[in-house]
């Protein structure tokens, strides 16, 4: 994520119905989220918006 676009994040990730948790975290990651949607090309897709993004999907 770009250092510019944690607070466009923040505020998309606070009004998105899918996203259940969301952790600031340290290391290479920036945020843990977890989430629950019925199209996860369509999340992952508005995700992108803001950077690159590591996923696991279980």
């Amino acid at each position: 994520m770009t250092s510019n676009s944690h607070a466009s994040f923040r505020e998309w990730a606070l009004t998105e119905p899918a996203i259940t948790e969301l952790h600031r975290v340290t290391g290479e990651g920036c945020y843990w989220l977890k989430v629950r949607y019925s199209n996860p090309a369509g999340f992952l897709e508005n995700m992108l918006r803001f950077g690159n993004i590591a996923s696991i999907i279980q």
